[in-house]
């Protein structure tokens, strides 16, 4: 599958601006903290470290030529006026426009790592893969193509995931990234369905999430 999307001016990230957190870490503060090991569907080798509270969330295995099927996680929707409120920043500022399928805040474990990888799926090749540091210890690295820099707090990065990447968390704290996909308008000519479900359909469908097959299909 080619690529055709120019991610960061051929670079490995791009800063698109920066926003305050301290509104969103309050409302991050009213989800029960059971719920960062609820959903395990992104469990993979080189994100074992990682803890997920999603959003909305693309099926794993959507192919251009198909419908795009965005699932919308109902427990946490007080947090999905952000999603609109960090796309309508990065558009204002020049980013294409396009719609958002995957949102997530994603929690790095104190002393662990995301190990080096790139990603293949079509949904995260032909999108904007951004990240907003929400909280992260000035001790935090971002490598990305063999380059290691610090991502600050506030900051709107875009990340070129056509290259190798991973992260380093030496600190005593987790890191947080606010983490959403924009894919281009240009991509959605075969049209966009919305499916929302509670924690407990999730509960009883988990089993489709951890094949990384398509999402059951709710009512």
């Amino acid at each position: 599958m080619s690529n055709d999307i120019v991610k960061c001016n051929g670079t490995g990230c791009k800063i698109w601006g920066n926003m305050d957190t301290n509104l969103f870490l309050s409302d991050l503060k009213k989800i029960d903290s059971t719920a960062w090991t609820r959903y395990d569907f992104r469990k993979a080798p080189s994100n074992q470290h990682t803890c997920t509270i999603p959003l909305v969330f693309q099926t794993h295995n959507w192919k251009r030529s198909e419908p795009v099927l965005i699932h919308r996680f109902l427990e946490f929707s007080h947090l999905f006026p952000w999603i609109e409120r960090l796309q309508q920043y990065v558009t204002g500022n020049g980013m294409e426009e396009g719609i958002v399928i995957k949102a997530m805040i994603v929690m790095l474990k104190p002393h662990s790592s995301i190990t080096p990888h790139t990603d293949s799926t079509d949904g995260l090749l032909l999108s904007h893969r951004c990240h907003w540091v929400v909280q992260s210890d000035p001790s935090v690295q971002f490598m990305v193509n063999n380059t290691t820099t610090h991502w600050p707090e506030t900051y709107i990065y875009e990340l070129n995931n056509t290259m190798i990447h991973g992260v380093e968390n030496p600190s005593d704290q987790p890191r947080l990234h606010f983490i959403f996909d924009i894919l281009p308008t240009r991509y959605l000519t075969n049209g966009v369905t919305y499916r929302d479900f509670t924690a407990e359909e999730y509960k009883q469908n988990e089993q489709a999430f951890l094949s990384k097959q398509n999402f059951p299909q709710f009512k």
